[in-house]
């Protein structure tokens, strides 16, 4: 039996989907590119060694990575990228070239090697998601993916939720098992969320 948390949450997926798709393709690319511009100027992107990254399913009008992945690829970063599993987990592989990636049969674009590596020196993860609170609570697409990922790193690592600025609300509904985020980027820039975390911001 759902929850009144996961039950509301399932109203709010379907409202943000249905409004993340009426955002025009142009609007769409911008906003991507001024997060994009945000993160690659950020003082802890620029300090990590190794990124983990979702591949956007831009066809849903998620904050595009494409351009970032390319980016950090042709840096001296390690790029990590998600690879979904049948048990709801993910797995991470080591990308080197963004001919690696092809798209699996729900159009996410994940590598072909399936040597996967233990993510315990990651340095940021880029969260995907459809909405996010200034307590760092993300609202995600409901199959739990990240909620295990998110729970088994260091300390130590960043994670940032990437998000359009009219998708940020005052409160979402929180389940014991949700993992808040450390901060978030928009279009309009860097926003820290979880103040117990020294976090380089600029």
């Amino acid at each position: 039996m759902q929850s009144v948390s996961n039950n509301h949450k399932v109203i709010l997926r379907s409202y943000f989907r249905s409004k993340r798709n009426r955002i025009s393709d142009r609007d769409w690319a911008d906003r991507s590119t001024a997060i994009n511009n945000h993160i690659v100027h950020a003082k802890w992107y620029n300090s990590a060694k190794t990124v983990h990254s979702y591949v956007s399913m831009n066809h849903r009008k998620e904050a595009n990575t494409h351009r970032l992945i390319q980016e950090i690829l042709g840096s001296d970063k390690r790029l990590m990228v998600p690879v979904m599993q049948t048990n709801r987990s993910l797995q991470h592989v080591h990308v080197q070239d963004w001919n690696e990636l092809i798209p699996n049969e729900w159009g996410v674009m994940e590598p072909k090697s399936q040597v996967f590596i233990e993510p315990m020196d990651i340095d940021v993860v880029l969260v995907p998601l459809l909405a996010i609170d200034g307590f760092g609570n993300r609202l995600g697409y409901g199959a739990g993916y990240y909620d295990s990922f998110l729970k088994d790193l260091a300390p130590s690592t960043i994670t940032v939720g990437l998000v359009f600025n009219d998708f940020v609300v005052k409160k979402l509904p929180v389940d014991s098992w949700d993992i808040p985020l450390d901060a978030y980027i928009t279009e309009r820039g860097f926003f820290p969320c979880n103040h117990n975390k020294e976090l380089p911001y600029n």
